[in-house]
């Protein structure tokens, strides 16, 4: 189940002065590692770990080729993924080109995993939360 917390957070507002504002964050049990990735996938699907290994590492190529097409990319079981862009607006073509601030792959996930780590199954941690 996702934990969270109601923490304190000083925050500067539009006209410049600082405030204390309550924001909710949540609550970190650690990194998931990749070697302890491929363990439980093997533990799970009783694959050796270098099948396991070997099978994401071909999906990764998969998946780069895919969205270096253009194309959003559908994994079964995990999600859709897509590249998106972000940038400005303008007049001219050569202004909007240099108005590109990023590119990044936007990722949904499943049916099951969204409504796995829902908010109706999130609940508060701690005596602060």
């Amino acid at each position: 189940m996702i934990e969270y917390k109601i923490v304190e957070k000083v925050v500067r507002n539009g006209r410049g002065s600082l405030g204390l504002r309550y924001v909710a964050q949540l609550v970190s049990a650690g990194r998931m590692g990749g070697s302890e990735t491929v363990a439980a996938v093997s533990r799970e699907t009783l694959l050796p770990e270098a099948a396991v290994e070997s099978v994401l590492a071909a999906l990764e190529r998969v998946m780069e080729r895919g969205l270096t097409e253009g194309r959003v990319v559908k994994v079964p079981h995990v999600g859709v993924f897509r590249c998106g862009i972000e940038g400005r607006s303008a007049s001219t073509r050569e202004e909007a080109e240099r108005g590109v601030a990023r590119l990044r792959v936007n990722y949904l996930p499943s049916p099951l995993l969204r409504k796995e780590v829902h908010w109706d199954k999130a609940r508060r941690a701690g005596p602060e939360g």
